[in-house]
């Protein structure tokens, strides 16, 4: 019997503290109350006593946003599937999903109820519809062990800190997955004009900000909860291409609308915004735009 529990507890202290996690998952533990964001080598981390917890290099900003949303959603347990090289990591809260609201987070809604895994392109994905969620290669059980998780704990939301090349991720639930649409404010017979977009700035993140001039001109009850998101959905596509580059599903009100953008890709390029009334199926495309990235507006004003 001896041996035994110090077969036991030889196990557990090479597993380490929290490897266990909960039954059947990779988790590692830590105390919300006593983490701290530190510069450290150079590099801002939050830590917890001398365990590093994230990294984030130089994004100082980034590492007291994130450090601010474990503290409110009380996270204490961090959460692996595939370690080493991991291809999905998540937070818990003492063994629940997160849930509940922060200020000024990004995140994108979606229904655990409709994900799937399947095999696309060569490559295992978890998808809602012909929305790409989570790609994770030709790690066909760690795309299922994922999906399982999602089940379990209702996740709903993904959300992130300091997109479009996010330094940390994490998933909350809401617990709103009806398929039954509310009653909608005003009915479909209105018609919205067609949105006027500009090129307004792009700034050092890779960001390009094409705000709606006429936001206005929409009704705030096009952005009401409807299903899984917002009753209405703006996407950007690559006016050359006709290909989406972007999205936005979970506006709130119609100024969201003048604070679109998106990630640059090359140097300079055209696009248009597509606003979509999923209640009352009616779509408004904008105008085209060309924008340039912020390297050459500043390569033209030190000409």
């Amino acid at each position: 019997m001896k041996k035994l529990l110090l077969i036991l507890v030889l196990f557990l202290f090479l597993l380490g503290p929290g490897s266990l996690g909960i039954s059947g998952e990779d988790c590692i533990s830590f105390n919300p109350n006593t983490i701290e964001v530190k510069l450290i080598n150079s590099s801002w981390k939050i830590v917890d006593g001398t365990h590093w917890i994230y990294d984030f290099g130089n994004k100082k900003d980034e590492a007291i946003m994130a450090f601010r949303i474990i503290k409110h959603y009380k996270m204490n347990q961090q959460c692996f599937v595939g370690r080493p090289d991991s291809s999905f990591e998540y937070l818990l809260a003492s063994g629940q999903g997160p849930s509940g609201k922060y200020p000024g987070e990004d995140c994108i809604p979606f229904n655990p109820n409709k994900i799937q895994v399947k095999f696309i392109n060569s490559s295992w994905k978890i998808v809602e519809g012909t929305q790409w969620m989570f790609d994770f290669g030709n790690k066909k059980d760690e795309a299922f062990q994922t999906y399982n998780i999602i089940k379990k704990y209702g996740f709903s939301e993904s959300c992130f800190v300091g997109r479009p090349y996010a330094s940390f991720k994490y998933m909350k639930k809401t617990g709103y997955f009806s398929n039954k649409p509310p009653i909608l404010i005003n009915n479909c017979r209105k018609v919205y004009p067609r949105p006027r977009i500009k090129f307004e700035r792009s700034n050092s993140k890779g960001r390009i900000y094409i705000p709606v001039l006429n936001w206005k001109s929409y009704s705030n009850s096009m952005f009401i909860v409807y299903t899984k998101s917002s009753r209405t959905w703006v996407d950007i596509y690559n006016a050359e291409t006709n290909e989406k580059v972007y999205g936005f599903h979970g506006f709130n009100s119609n100024e969201d609308l003048s604070k679109i953008w998106f990630p640059k890709w090359g140097m300079s390029g055209k696009v248009y915004i597509i606003i979509k009334d999923r209640a009352c199926k009616k779509t408004y495309r904008s105008n085209n735009v060309e924008w340039t990235s912020s390297e050459i507006l500043e390569r033209v004003i030190k000409k």
